[in-house]
């Protein structure tokens, strides 16, 4: 397992206990579990990547600080590497309580801190208050990636397109030439509704009735 792979999965609605000291991942756990929390723990650093790559990484993490394998820093700098997994929600849970600490923490990538020991009924309002900052980011990124797949499917029309000096046809390729509206059609949103207008009718059908006219002077062609 090297700290280069990528993963590929979006973040479930699980929280991640991941602390080297038994007695501390038991308690963590049976708290968040009674609040109704699904629960995954591992004891060190390398389980916390292997999970954070599966098909179903956590969504909430709660990391000790000092773990084998790799530390809660540590793991907070790859996870924000890691593009699918940006809206996790990390908690550093450590004993160290000075300012330092607490800037390498947030400078590594972490949330918020919980320092030890621990109250579990604190855990549990972090990780409620986290869920929800995750969810709404995730819900955030899933529409802006719904909106830039919608934008890029908008067909627009730009650039020099050359056009034919007499019937108007549009060149689409080396040898191929569209009419005006069907080449509009497919470069665009736009679909024609023939008519005639007015200028039209005098010159090519006069002494046809002016009935039917279409509201501004227009009346529909023939089928």
């Amino acid at each position: 397992m090297t700290p280069h792979q990528e993963a590929f999965w979006p973040p479930v609605n699980r929280v991640l206990v991941a602390d080297d000291e038994r007695a501390m991942r038991m308690t963590l756990t049976y708290a968040l579990e009674k609040a109704g929390f699904d629960v995954v723990s591992v004891a060190d650093g390398t389980s916390v990547r292997e999970l954070m790559l599966s098909d179903s990484p956590p969504q909430v993490l709660l990391l000790d600080w000092n773990m084998p394998g790799a530390t809660g820093p540590e793991l907070c700098r790859w996870i924000r590497t890691q593009t699918v997994l940006a809206s996790c929600y990390i908690v550093l849970v450590t004993a160290r309580d000075t300012p330092e600490d607490l800037v390498e923490g947030l400078g590594a990538g972490a949330d918020d801190f919980v320092r030890k020991p621990v109250l579990p009924v604190e855990v549990v309002a972090r990780v409620r208050a986290g869920r929800r900052l995750a969810q709404l980011q995730a819900n955030l990124a899933a529409r802006l990636t719904e909106l830039e797949t919608a934008l890029s499917e908008v067909r627009q029309l730009r650039g020099l397109i050359p056009i034919c000096a007499h019937c108007h046809s549009i060149r689409s390729g080396a040898e191929h030439w569209l009419k005006l509206e069907s080449y509009i059609e497919q470069h665009s949103e736009a679909t024609f509704s023939h008519s005639i207008c007015d200028a039209c009718m005098e010159k090519h059908y006069p002494d046809e009735p002016q009935d039917g006219l279409l509201e501004g002077g227009a009346t529909e062609e023939a089928a």
